[in-house]
């Protein structure tokens, strides 16, 4: 199986994790026959999410900072926010972290280049739930670009003599640097994870769950030390 859903437009929390992960992977037993196993029971998900981030290197602006403080032209950056304080383009990051942060909650962790486990019994409910983040993205993408040409108008005033119109894409061109895909393929073979009991996702799940939530509390008791 391989289908890819497509369409345009104290302790630091990973050490918790990590020792989350390690309890699992130590308490599992490994060889029942009886128990349906995760190469069984699981698929594996990739999402891909890609947006315009406004954001554009001032070479001129740069090289005037270095020399009035009499700095080495490479030691400085001058980055412009081409759409500074607008608020449809927050929307559309604010929505992109949130979908990411669903994914990454309703899965498990599986390799290093972005693919993660899926039990098959959650798949429905994954599936729905991401594509109505997916669906609700191009609705604020497609409202982001409805109002795009006099954004660009209106931001000229704050950005002053650093204004250029060359720095904004075309709205055809903007049209495709947002893009989200979802994509599953069947949990590979000769991986010695695939034998691992089906349970130990959910399992999984609701430590990474836990782990999550202890991290989330330590980090607030610093803030208020």
């Amino acid at each position: 199986m391989n289908v890819m859903m497509n369409a345009p437009m104290g302790e630091g929390k990973s050490e918790v994790i990590a020792k989350c992960s390690e309890t699992l992977l130590n308490s599992t037993a490994l060889h029942d026959d009886n128990i349906p196993t995760i190469a069984s029971a699981a698929m594996l998900v990739e999402v891909n999410i890609s947006q315009w981030g406004a954001y554009k290197k001032d070479k001129r602006a740069s090289a005037q900072v270095a020399d009035q403080n009499h700095a080495e032209r490479n030691s400085v950056r001058a980055i412009k926010d081409l759409l500074t304080d607008n608020d449809d383009l927050k929307a559309i990051k604010q929505h992109v972290t949130a979908t990411r942060a669903m994914h990454a909650n309703m899965t498990m962790p599986w390799s290093n280049s972005g693919l993660r486990l899926l039990p098959t019994a959650q798949f429905f409910k994954y599936n729905q739930a991401m594509t109505e983040m997916q669906n609700e993205l191009y609705r604020l993408v497609q409202n982001f670009l409805d109002k795009y040409n006099d954004a660009v108008i209106d931001v000229q005033i704050k950005l002053g003599d650093l204004f250029s119109r060359d720095d904004y894409p075309t709205l055809e061109e903007l049209k495709h640097k947002f893009r989200m895909s979802i994509s599953y393929t069947d949990v590979p073979t000769g991986d010695f994870r695939v034998a691992l009991p089906a349970e130990a996702i959910a399992r999984g799940l609701t430590r990474r769950s836990d782990c999550r939530t202890q991290s989330e509390h330590e980090r607030r008791l610093q803030k208020q030390l």
